[in-house]
């Protein structure tokens, strides 16, 4: 009984600690590039098969710091008549010292023309969602006394669904998104619960001239018991190709992102995160690296139906 109570002890530190940060779930800085992972409305959006994978890796030089590693793969199923539908799969696993979460969702979304030139996306995400701790990785007061509980690796596995909604056309985008909709209690905790998880997120695209785009975007997240987050990206792009910009985060600090298609099938991001908050003072940083593989290129069908989002 003793250990089950600080099994349950260290789970639910480890979740307060996450809401208090507001880091239940993986972020990203490049929300764009990953809107996917974000919001399940944009699964099909391509005209064919895309595959994407992401790793990051948060305060860089702190022991445990948290890394995000994403693969993401969706499509576009038969067309109809001023609408179509997008089938996709995200694997998403999330360390942060002896604390770890491992998802596998399932997407669809349909998307239908509506008036002015915009389509309309809906989009759901089901799937399980497994939480898990590492005893051999945490540091006890009393390490003798604990070997009962020494090298035990406890599991928790629960139900869960994402949804969204994404208003686009040509030149714009409109989001809005809720992760964890079922707020699902984790089994084995009396009072533990991933929390909602709400954003928010507009962009738009902005021509210069002929090779010159700029492309500023907004999301606006927020955990219930957390300060709102604002993240903000201004890129330029060249020859819708090449882009290249900066962003910000409330709170937090400051990122540069570095886009390039190497070819119309492959692209590749990267964002490097300059912490501006108390951990400035150790120096922390985080790096970020996205690729996208897209078959229809290779094939010549690709169609840009929103050039804010591309």
């Amino acid at each position: 009984m003793i250990s089950i109570k600080k099994y349950t002890l260290a789970l639910a530190l480890f979740l307060c600690f996450q809401w208090g940060w507001g880091q239940q779930l993986g972020q990203y800085t490049n929300f764009i590039f990953n809107y996917q992972m974000v919001n399940p409305a944009a699964t099909g959006y391509t005209t064919c098969t895309e595959i994407k994978t992401n790793y990051r890796q948060q305060w860089s030089g702190i022991d445990g710091a948290p890394k995000t590693t994403n693969v993401f793969v969706h499509g576009r199923l038969r067309a109809m008549r001023n609408a179509f539908q997008g089938l996709g799969a995200n694997i998403e696993s999330d360390v942060n010292g002896a604390f770890g979460s491992t998802s596998l969702m399932l997407n669809y979304a349909y998307h239908t023309r509506v008036s002015k030139g915009y389509n309309l996306a809906g989009g759901i995400a089901v799937g399980l969602t497994q939480v898990r701790i590492d005893y051999t990785k945490v540091n006890f007061a009393d390490p003798y006394n604990e070997t009962v509980i020494n090298g035990v690796v406890s599991d928790y596995i629960f139900p869960n669904i994402n949804a969204g909604v994404w208003l686009y056309r040509g030149d714009r985008f409109y989001g809005l998104s809720i992760k964890s909709l079922t707020n699902s209690p984790i089994d084995g905790l009396s009072t533990g619960r991933y929390n909602r998880h709400f954003s928010i997120v507009y962009g738009k695209y902005i021509k210069i001239s002929k090779d010159l785009a700029f492309k500023p975007s907004f999301m606006f997240r927020w955990v219930k018991g957390t300060r709102p987050a604002i993240d903000a990206q201004a890129l330029i792009t060249y020859k819708k190709r090449f882009s290249l910009g900066f962003a910000a985060r409330n709170g937090h600090g400051v990122s540069g992102i570095f886009k390039f298609d190497v070819y119309k099938q492959l692209a590749v991001s990267y964002a490097y995160d300059l912490t501006l908050n108390r951990l400035k003072y150790g120096s922390y940083h985080t790096h970020e690296i996205s690729l996208a593989l897209k078959t229809c290129a290779v094939l010549g069908k690709e169609k840009e139906l929103c050039a804010a989002y591309e």
